[in-house]
């Protein structure tokens, strides 16, 4: 709960209350004693802060994920509210505490204590629940387990409209996670410019989420059960560092380690699909999937810093780290589960038992800024960033759905991808006599990949230019362009698809194609691809980015300001060495914000603020419906566009008013927000195609509090909350969860209905 910042600056204690206020002091002094401090008794005790209590009930009318997502409230829940801050100060010594929503599952506390100059520790304690979705449901028993079975009277089919006793078997469940942090902060001061630091992290991680399970006859024919996935990581980080700074120079030798931890390496299910294919062999009764694996990261790093005559500045920061992963890999095969089967691959065992996965990285950040004049500043800065993955470069057979192997021209190769990324940063300021501000900036980055990706390396040139002015003593605005260009030469699909296949004797095979009719030009294209080989990655693809920036505050009276904030941009991918129109993937990625804010504050002791937000988001795709021939590769009727569409808006209104000779602080606010999103499609006479529905969700919220002060420490609280949400998900909104609307798809979730909510809250607070 918010306090005003009128009832946080309370100190005076009512006259009734003198006796407690000299406890209060001596329990204090103790207090700093016991956290090492040295105190001397002719010190005065500094003390200060305020603690609420109370209590808050929740009326909800219908589960919604949406309500509680990061709170864990649900409908009738009544909790405590309870929370505190001080901070207790004598000579050098002090100790700071500050409680927040201890009454709910996302609550958290923070302690410090220490000497000025000489040493200081920090404890915090963090948990944050993520509520995903409400009544989900599913037939398997053992949720939250690593082992999920079917029930005995649960028959596996061909499709779940044929499943016998699945609408008996369904049992509800929310899908949730609880996440738990602990962070243990302290340093030491030495004196004469050391000082060293340690800390410790440890965070838990625990519930149940989806995941999807896949099972084939063949890659084009599958059929998927969303499965409840336990989750129960560790992640545990120790770092420790030892600083000098003195005399303008500085340096500093840190190191890092965090571990995180998996209890459940796989997960198991019984497989509720029953296909008469593949012939001759079982369809598998169950599968296994892996989990995120156990792995480890260690970072040593020195960084420091001096100044030089001249206005000069330099700085460097080197870091070695090293990332393992060593888990046992899983079978090629896992339908021997249950003892009836053997492993159906072709003869040939793992190559290696374990991942053996490791990846050194260094890092190298080098800068100067220099001020040669009053007016001038200039800063350089070079980056450097590299990975050296030394997991093995290892062949793995195929088999499909644990049941049908693969010939040896099949298998895969294992490929321990690498790159080496350097940019030079270059950037100037400067303010002219008229008061205008110029500030500049140029970056040229080089990423260069290994040998398994599509490109040998990228090059990317950017320029921003910044313009500001104080057009008047109540009026300012800046304005500022960015222009970069991103040239991944040569894009070659094959230099990728080479190093993943074992035999690559008959591909590429080699088709006349007319990519460009304008020209009549032809190429070849490789037949042999899962993927049409026209088909350009982003992150990898030539890329022209503009940017376009504008601000401006304006305030023509003393209580009144207005802000306004525009960006705009566009990506576009293309590869302008040729037949750039023949390449599928993204094309085009927009986006455009605006934001109007403006505050008043009266001298009667009344104020309002407001905000109105609106961000849009558009991006393109082509793509191409490809099966692998040549026929289809060059099939003109078969290629299709997308367009994405996505618009939010957001608008804020609050007011704070002070009633009853300031005896009363009133609060209003109002909040609105909206979100739509939109694709269509178009393409040639081959495919059969319809946009989709639009998606959506919309919500008001209107609070209303009040704090009435009895006294100049005691205060009472009240207060209401009220929220409308409605949404829309095509995905969701027209199957039910665990149902057998969707033949090939044994569904978790369903649709979340559209809310009404009211919490109410009432408390006391008292502050010292």
């Amino acid at each position: 709960m918010s306090i005003p910042g009128w009832l946080r600056r309370w100190s005076a204690l009512p006259r009734g209350l003198r006796g407690v206020e000299g406890v209060f002091k001596v329990g204090c002094g103790w207090l700093l004693m016991l956290c090492g401090a040295s105190v001397s008794a002719e010190e005065q005790v500094d003390y200060h802060g305020y603690a609420e209590i109370g209590a808050a009930v929740v009326d909800i009318d219908a589960a919604n994920s949406r309500f509680g997502e990061y709170t864990g409230l649900d409908d009738g829940d009544v909790y405590p509210l309870a929370e505190a801050e001080g901070s207790i100060e004598q000579g050098a010594s002090y100790f700071r505490f500050r409680t927040s929503d201890l009454g709910l599952d996302s609550r958290r506390l923070n302690l410090s204590a220490g000497s000025y100059g000489s040493y200081a520790l920090e404890y915090t304690h963090d948990e944050i629940p993520h509520l995903i979705s409400r009544d989900d449901q599913t037939p398997f028993d053992g949720a939250g387990s690593a082992r999920l079975t079917l029930p005995d009277g649960f028959v596996p089919a061909t499709t779940t409209a044929a499943m016998g006793g699945l609408d008996d078997s369904l049992k509800t469940l929310d899908l949730r996670t609880d996440r738990s942090q602990n962070l243990l902060r302290a340093m030491r001061d030495f004196g004469g410019g050391w000082k060293a630091k340690v800390s410790v992290r440890r965070e838990d991680k625990n519930g149940v989420q989806s995941l999807a399970g896949l099972t084939a006859q063949s890659p084009g024919q599958a059929d998927a059960s969303i499965l409840p996935q336990p989750v129960d990581y560790r992640t545990e980080e120790f770092a420790a560092g030892l600083e000098y700074a003195r005399d303008g120079r500085q340096v500093e030798l840190g190191y890092l380690l965090s571990r995180f931890h998996n209890e459940n390496s796989s997960l198991v299910w019984d497989v509720p699909f029953l296909k008469a294919a593949p012939a001759a062999l079982d369809y598998p009764s169950v599968a296994r999937m892996g989990l995120p694996p156990d792995n480890t990261y260690q970072r040593l790093s020195v960084s420091g810093g001096m100044t030089l005559p001249g206005e000069v500045r330099l700085s460097g920061t080197a870091e070695i780290g090293q990332m393992r992963q060593d888990d046992t890999l899983l079978p090629y095969s896992t339908d021997d589960i249950n003892g009836t089967a053997g492993v159906h691959e072709d003869g040939d065992g793992l190559p290696r038992s374990s991942a053996e996965a490791r990846i050194d990285v260094f890092h190298l950040v080098l800068g100067m800024a220099w001020r040669p004049m009053s007016r001038l500043g200039v800063n350089a800065r070079y980056r450097h960033y590299e990975t050296d993955n030394k997991t093995p470069y290892t062949l793995f057979d195929r088999v499909i759905n644990d049941t049908v192997p693969q010939s040896s021209t099949a298998d895969i190769y294992s490929r321990p991808y690498d790159l080496s990324r350097s940019a030079v940063e270059l950037g100037a300021n400067y303010r002219f006599d008229t008061g205008v501000g110029l500030k500049t900036d140029y970056r040229y980055e080089t990423i260069d990949y290994d040998r398994y990706r599509a490109v040998r390396d990228t090059r990317e040139n950017m320029l921003k230019v910044a313009l500001s002015k104080s057009l008047a003593e109540s009026l300012s605005g800046r304005i500022g362009v960015l222009h970069s260009q991103k040239d991944a030469e040569n894009y070659d699909a094959f230099l990728s698809y080479s190093t993943r296949i074992d035999d690559v004797s008959g591909c590429p095979s080699i088709v006349t194609v007319d990519p460009d009719p304008d020209t009549g030009g032809s190429t070849s294209v490789d037949t042999c691809f899962d993927n049409h080989p026209d088909i350009r990655q982003f992150d990898i693809a030539s890329r022209e980015r503009n940017r376009i920036f504008a601000s401006m505050t304006y305030a023509p009276y003393e209580n009144l300001d207005i802000g306004l904030d525009m960006t705009g941009g566009r990506d576009s991918y293309n590869d302008d060495i040729v037949f750039d129109d023949t390449y599928f993937g993204l094309t085009e990625d927009d986006s455009a914000n605006a934001t109007l804010d403006v505050s008043y504050a009266a001298e009667s002791g009344w104020s309002v603020s407001t905000y109105l937000t609106r961000e849009t988001m558009r991006s393109s795709q082509s793509g191409h419906e490809y099966n692998a021939s040549a026929s289809s590769s060059i099939d003109s009727s078969l290629s299709w566009e997308a367009d994405f569409d996505d618009v939010i808006t957001t608008l804020g209104v609050q007011g704070e008013f002070d009633l009853l000779y300031e005896a009363l602080h009133v609060t209003v606010g109002y909040a609105y927000s909206k979100g739509e999103s939109r694709i269509r499609f178009s393409a040639g006479s081959g495919l059969v195609y319809e946009d989709m529905p639009t998606d959506g969700s919309e919500r008001h919220s209107i609070d209303v509090g009040a704090v009435y002060r009895i006294s100049d420490s005691i205060g009472l609280s009240a207060g209401v909350t009220y929220e409308r949400f409605r949404s829309q998900d095509w995905a969701l909104d027209n199957v039910e969860a665990g149902g057998s609307a969707l033949n090939d798809i044994l569904l978790l979730s369903g649709p979340q209905d559209d809310y009404r909510s009211y919490l109410f809250r009432a408390g006391a607070l008292y502050s010292w």
